[in-house]
Formats: C-alpha cells, structure tokens, sequence
C-alpha cells in the first residue's frame, strides 16, 4: 500500500538529503526524542560515576524495579542509551530512517503509540519470565537486579509497523530489512535477554499492520482537507 505525501509534509522535509529525510516540523517527536537520548548519553559520560549508576539502576526495567513501581520503570528505562555517547549519530541515522518515516506518515501520537507497545510488551514478555524463575528456585536473586535499558525495542516496532505503509512490491524487501535489523540488534546486543525482547518488538510492530493503514489513511484525507480549506489573508 503506498501513500502518497501531501504539500504540507514536503515542506516539512530536509532537502537535499538522501531519501528526503523528515524534519524537525514533520517529525517533532522523534527529533525531541532524541535530543533527550543525547542529553542522557552525555550525562553517562560527564556525569558522577556514582550518580550516573544511581540514576540507571533507578531507570531500569529489570524485574525488580517492574515488581515494585512498574509504571516508572517502564517510561525511564526508554529515555536511555545502553550504548555510550560516542554511538549516538547511530541512533540519529535509526531514528531517522524508522521512527521519523513512521512519524511523518502518522502523526507523533500514534507514532508514540506503536513505539510505547513494542518497548512494554517486549519488556514485559521478557522480564516477567526472569520474576517467577526466581520466585521458583530457577535463576538466583541476582537476576531480579539487571540493568535494563534502551530504545531498541520501540525502535524495531517501528520498524515493524512502516512495512504496512511502503508499496506491496517493496514489501518482502522492507520486511527482510526488518528481520536483518533484529538479528543484527540480537547479535551485538549485551544480554540473551534483548535476543529474545528484539524479535518479540518487531512482531509488535507487525501486528499494528491493520491499524496502521487505517491511521494513515485518515491522516491522509485529514491533511488533504486542511489544505484545501480557504486560507484567511
């Protein structure tokens, strides 16, 4: 299914950049996003040792933290890199060419939508199983206390959803990219964990497929209207 780009979105892009990358305008939430991801790898680097752990053990969605505040642990766990500082125009490059494209063809809501079940559900799907091995004598307590943190999740949700919108004979190819993404993102990953979490993000992503067209669609015909609304001068 493709969708064509409306006049609004165009001016919204960056010209001159390959693939006509979005901009701030048309995608505010990835671009801010991201300015918190900068932020907090900056923060890891320069900051107090001691309080930098403090404040990633207090972020992190390990099964401890989930057991007790779930809510927090869920939200701060997405505002931090696992990665260092030095890695960040990485995140700049994946942000660009998932959340930002899924963005400009959704609205940052229901961008922020999608991006928020992958993190959950793969998180959630990944870290209870680790709760009740050790509630039963099958991992040690320990378990309960491992730092748990990124974007990857969300991120290959995204991922996972944009293959709705790209024209049918694109389609195998995009969903390759996606699978290629989720093997690469196991491999060089830190924990067997996220090998798990990655593969379970994506399928979130594919599930949104109905949705996802739906939301496109109205999208569509919304900014189509505005922009044929006379303009007061």
């Amino acid at each position: 299914m493709g969708l064509g780009v409306s006049e609004t979105e165009r001016r919204g892009r960056w010209r001159g950049l390959p693939g006509a990358l979005p901009g701030p305008l048309t995608a505010p939430f990835t671009y801010c996003y991201l300015a918190v991801l900068l932020a907090g790898s900056l923060y890891q680097v320069f900051g107090p040792p001691e309080r930098v752990h403090a404040m990633l053990s207090d972020s992190s969605s390990d099964a401890a933290n989930l057991l007790q505040r779930p809510e927090v642990a869920l939200a701060a766990s997405a505002l931090w890199t696992a990665e260092p500082a030095a890695v960040w125009p990485a995140y700049l490059l994946v942000f660009l060419l998932t959340v930002a494209q899924l963005e400009r063809r959704l609205g940052w809501l229901r961008t922020l939508a999608v991006f928020a079940a992958g993190h959950v559900v793969a998180t959630l799907a990944t870290e209870v199983p680790i709760a009740l091995a050790v509630a039963t004598g099958g991992l040690a307590p320990g378990a309960l206390h491992r730092i748990d943190l990124g974007v990857s999740y969300g991120v290959l949700a995204c991922l996972g959803a944009l293959a709705a919108l790209v024209p049918l004979r694109r389609q195998g190819r995009m969903v390759g990219v996606g699978i290629a993404a989720v093997v690469a993102a196991s491999l060089f990953g830190h924990s067997s964990v996220a090998a798990i979490g990655h593969p379970l993000a994506y399928l979130v992503g594919v599930l949104f497929w109905p949705t996802v067209r739906r939301w496109a669609v109205r999208r569509q015909v919304a900014i189509a209207q505005s922009e044929q609304m006379p303009r007061n001068k």
